[in-house]
């Protein structure tokens, strides 16, 4: 009798998971899996594209210099190459200067508005997207004095 009692009991105690509660578990962790995921790609293009923001800053500010070093009449509309210098990917961008008339006076011989545009090409979500950044500064030539 007691052996048949015990096996009784060990079969209505079973223990261990079921079917469902295996399969619902597999999903609640898929989905988890999933949105850390997206969260990790979202991070790696945010950071892909604040490198670049910050590469594209520098880049402008140097050629901004150059222009400053390169003399007031020199200051003109054109286009090139960003300056390279180590750790800068900058591949495929392009720097265009633009001289716009001063803000505050367009008949104003002393003084130009420089517009420095930073474009380079970016892939979001496999698309291929064109990024900018610009820079805008007035640039006064010295006074001459008689």
């Amino acid at each position: 009798m007691k052996i048949l009692s015990f096996i009784r009991r060990s079969r209505s105690h079973k223990k261990g998971f079921t079917l469902v509660e295996v399969v619902i578990s597999c999903l609640l962790i898929a989905i988890a899996f999933i949105s850390f995921e997206a969260i990790i790609y979202t991070q790696q293009y945010f950071i892909s594209y604040s490198k670049h923001k910050l590469q594209a800053i520098y880049a402008a500010r140097t050629v901004l210099d150059m222009q400053r070093v390169a003399g007031f009449p020199y200051i003109v509309n054109q286009q090139f190459l960003p300056p390279a210098y180590i750790g800068c990917n900058m591949s495929g961008a392009t720097v265009t200067v633009t001289v716009l008339p001063p803000y505050n006076d367009p008949t104003c011989s002393y003084r130009k508005t420089v517009q420095i545009k930073v474009s380079w090409k970016e892939k979001m979500n496999g698309i291929p997207v064109t990024k900018q950044e610009f820079l805008t500064t007035d640039i006064a030539n010295e006074p001459q004095l008689n």
